[in-house]
């Protein structure tokens, strides 16, 4: 067998069985060990502000494009509101916030062009866009990667019946 420890004579009591292998402690094993817990707390030191850092950063793009998807549905909506005989900018954005509503986004703002929407005629497009402050709908609360950011969205869709009264005539 080889020598592990240059003490292994004077530490005969420490030998100990490991399977068919002797193992014998080191006092100076030891002393290193020791001495390398205090290089893993800097190390963590070092790199723990970065992994959160990166944590919070997922969490907040993440946000934005889950809103963002939110504002593209609720802009449908209102769009395919308004191209419906009948619609106004009032029903319209009253379809926009019922949508947003439903899963807690609150200060939307929706625009419709032409407003108003009676001067659209068939075939003319009508376009919703929505609106929010990010700092509205963020989770977090200081925002450092979209502070002061607006998320909108925009959907265009032909009028499919006319505002005005025509009368048909056998």
């Amino acid at each position: 067998m080889t020598r592990v420890c240059a003490m292994r004579d004077a530490m005969k009591p420490n030998l100990r069985k490991r399977g068919t292998a002797l193992a014998v402690k080191c006092p100076r094993v030891a002393v290193r060990r020791r001495r390398r817990l205090g290089a893993a707390a800097v190390e963590f030191a070092v790199v723990a502000p970065v992994f959160f850092l990166f944590i919070v950063g997922i969490i907040d793009i993440g946000r934005a494009v889950m809103v963002q998807n939110l504002l593209a549905h609720a802009a449908r909506d209102g769009a395919r509101t308004a191209t419906l005989d009948g619609a106004s900018v009032e029903g319209i954005q009253a379809s926009v916030k019922q949508t947003m509503q439903g899963v807690a986004i609150t200060g939307i703002t929706v625009d419709v062009d032409p407003n108003p929407l009676e001067s659209a005629d068939i075939g003319d497009p009508v376009k919703v866009t929505v609106s929010v402050p990010y700092d509205a709908v963020s989770w977090l609360p200081v925002s450092k990667f979209l502070n002061g950011a607006t998320l909108s969205t925009s959907v265009t869709m032909r009028r499919e019946t006319s505002s005005a009264t025509t009368e048909i005539t056998p």
